[in-house]
């Protein structure tokens, strides 16, 4: 986990994370969330694939912010989600 600490302030986008099953490597990317708050971890994909890799292993707080920008170029748009 101190290896992460290295990223604290940056931005980590992980790629087609629906690919990412293993419940293990999403519950090291969920401590790194919790223990570090500067760290942004953003995840792409399809929205489906996504929602579906994320609720399976992780829980998102109420405080914490999941966001899924769906066109970022054209739409500008953000939009929250809720676990």
């Amino acid at each position: 986990m101190d290896a992460l600490k290295a990223f604290e302030g940056s931005v980590l986008v992980l790629g087609e994370v629906q690919e990412l099953a293993s419940p293990q490597i999403l519950k090291v990317l969920k401590r790194a969330w919790d223990t570090y708050p500067g760290l942004r971890l953003v995840f792409t994909g399809s929205l489906t694939g996504v929602l579906k890799a994320l609720r399976g292993a992780m829980i998102v707080s109420e405080q914490s912010g999941l966001y899924y920008i769906p066109d970022p170029v054209t739409r500008g748009a953000v939009q929250q989600l809720k676990a």
